[in-house]
């Protein structure tokens, strides 16, 4: 699965635990036959975009939380992510 975002903070942020690829709005065209993700950051200007354009090309959109992204790696040593159609599963697992 390709994710595709317009915030470049995003693709640096959200490296621990997801793969995206930074694009320019101005780019999109280039991957309408393919299949991807659009990921924005919530309802910031990077997660509205990404709503409109996901929308307006019959394409999957992501919002993720600011505060789920900066907790990611904060002194929970195992977490499992599932990411599927109906959206996020999240399973902690602490150290005993």
């Amino acid at each position: 699965m390709l994710y595709l975002t317009f915030s470049q903070k995003l693709v640096q942020e959200s490296r621990r635990f997801l793969e995206i690829k930074y694009i320019s709005p101005f780019n999109i065209y280039r991957y309408l036959f393919r299949d991807f993700t659009l990921v924005g950051w919530g309802r910031k200007r990077s997660g509205l975009l990404a709503v409109r354009f996901a929308k307006l090309f019959r394409k999957r959109y992501l919002l993720l939380a600011h505060g789920f992204i900066r907790s990611i790696g904060l002194g929970v040593e195992d977490i499992l992510v599932l990411l599927g159609k109906n959206g996020f599963n999240f399973r902690f697992q602490f150290g005993a």
